[in-house]
């Protein structure tokens, strides 16, 4: 089973890895690290602070990183937290992945 996945473009290269906690996300460009982030898996935490950027349907995480970054826009900058659903209602796919960034709104304390 894969344990990374890699996005490759023509200056940077931004890895996703398994871990404890969820996904340790790394930005490179020539060698060098640009940003390290830890993506939560959220299990049944509260998502109130959270805002849903999207689900993606596929046959693994890696599968829905993949097309969610693809077609959603700036979606590694934006991402904080996901969870998984094993039991997607599309039987075509593993899993239902669906993808969380930091709530929006600045008038809370």
């Amino acid at each position: 089973m894969k344990s990374e996945v890699m996005l490759v473009s023509k200056h940077q290269v931004t890895s996703f890895t398994e871990n404890a906690k969820g996904l340790l996300m790394k930005k490179e460009k020539n060698g060098k690290l640009l940003e390290k982030r830890q993506i939560l898996l959220l299990n049944q935490k509260s998502t109130s602070e959270l805002e849903k950027i999207g689900t993606a349907l596929g046959q693994d995480v890696y599968h829905c990183i993949y097309l969610a970054s693809r077609y959603g826009k700036d979606f590694v900058e934006k991402v904080v937290a996901y969870s998984v659903n094993n039991h997607p209602k599309n039987r075509k796919f593993r899993m239902e992945v669906t993808f969380y960034k930091k709530t929006g709104n600045k008038n809370r304390p």
